[in-house]
């Protein structure tokens, strides 16, 4: 959703192919307040809105926008720190077998999800993590990187 920053609000709603990327036409040089919402079913989301922030039309042309979602990696290690091959990583429920101890879960919405660790059909694992921006603490954003060190050895 594009909103011109004038008196009269000038509103403009684009629905993005699979690419994430609109072309508009002749979009008059002002600030834009742009909000873009997606709403994801696979896992837990607080918020549709994914990105809301005030724009030039020059910098929307050029640098385009970043939104709060993650590419999320999660490696699983015994106490060795050996990486856990073949080991079942849950992110909301999302499983991933890990290839190398390494698991990725992509376009995942900033905020609180439940991440588990199996290995050999035991629970080793489960806990709450935080993906992106947290609001409490300074406006760092968490790297999307988990490692998780279970009690395995």
């Amino acid at each position: 959703m594009i909103r011109r920053l004038i008196h009269r609000y000038d509103v403009r709603g684009y629905v993005t192919p699979e690419n994430g990327t609109i072309r508009i036409h002749r979009l008059k040089e002002d600030d834009y307040e742009v909000r873009v919402y997606w709403n994801n079913s696979i896992f837990l989301q607080e918020s549709p809105l994914v990105h809301m922030e005030h724009h030039t039309a020059y910098d929307l042309a050029s640098e385009g926008i970043r939104t709060l979602l993650f590419n999320v990696e999660v490696r699983a290690l015994d106490l060795k720190e050996r990486a856990l091959n073949g080991a079942r990583i849950a992110l909301d429920g999302v499983e991933v077998i890990a290839e190398n101890g390494y698991a990725l879960y992509q376009l995942v919405p900033n905020g609180n999800h439940s991440l588990q660790a199996y290995w050999m059909g035991i629970k080793l694992l489960d806990e709450w993590v935080w993906i992106g921006y947290h609001p409490t603490i300074p406006p760092e954003i968490k790297e999307p990187k988990l490692v998780l060190k279970t009690s395995c050895g």
